[in-house]
């Protein structure tokens, strides 16, 4: 694995924990997700 290899599991895994938090964020609790940033 090179370093080009790396990069694209480090871009994966923040890719992955950002939808996540994004889905748990607004997802499921809102049905708009500019409403929710509006309230915030």
């Amino acid at each position: 694995m090179g370093l080009g290899s790396a990069i694209s599991v480090l871009i994966f895994l923040c890719v992955a924990v950002i939808a996540v938090i994004f889905i748990k964020g607004f997802g499921a609790s809102a049905p708009t997700a500019d409403g929710e940033e509006a309230r915030r």
